[in-house]
């Protein structure tokens, strides 16, 4: 038996090292602590669209499977601990890629990116019970994602919770960066029993 193979593919795997300079704060202000990062990844590897990487291949021209970009991110947010057993943290995060606009192009993602996440906590019953909602929007299509847990402790040693995690894709059915896990929206049923 003989098997003829016209098209190959050639799979192979390439370690890049990643190299990063950062700063963060932290800067308390009566219930609020106010949060600040920021970091620079110069020259990082992302991938090339397929499409771009298939078109180079059936023109016969060598392709690059990833390209290097600058890549600098940001944060600025706040928890605040709002009394009563209430907690509450908000975030905004920067991503953007520096590079001429043509390189920039043929690669996997954005240029910029940028996300808004928010989170609510509220201890109850001697801090046995606890409910918590957190959500995060990619602004850029506007998909979402939202979380609402709550837990109960029976004893130190038993905690059981239940959570609920919706995926929604943004207007016009744009997927985006949370809408394309739509198919993942769940309920999990948990139990822990710690000794």
């Amino acid at each position: 038996m003989s098997v003829h193979i016209e098209d190959e593919v050639i799979i192979k795997g390439t370690y890049e090292r990643l190299f990063m300079v950062g700063a963060d704060a932290a800067i308390p202000i009566g219930d609020f602590v106010v949060r600040l990062e920021g970091a620079l990844f110069p020259q990082r590897h992302f991938q090339v669209k397929p499409e771009y990487q298939a078109k180079k291949v059936q023109a016969g021209e060598e392709c690059a499977y990833s390209e290097k970009e600058n890549q600098t991110l940001a944060l600025a947010g706040f928890d605040w601990d709002a009394g009563n057993g209430f907690t509450i943290t908000a975030q905004y995060v920067a991503d953007m890629l520096v590079g001429t606009k043509e390189k920039l192009d043929t690669l996997e993602r954005k240029e910029y990116e940028h996300t808004a996440t928010l989170s609510v906590d509220k201890s109850l019953c001697n801090d046995n019970l606890s409910l918590s909602l957190s959500g995060a929007v990619d602004l850029n299509q506007y998909s979402s994602v939202y979380q609402l847990s709550t837990s109960y402790k029976l004893s130190d040693s038993i905690k059981l919770s239940a959570i609920g995690d919706v995926f929604l894709e943004g207007p016009d059915n744009k997927a985006g960066k949370y809408g394309i896990y739509r198919d993942l929206s769940c309920i999990t049923l948990k139990g822990v029993f710690s000794f």
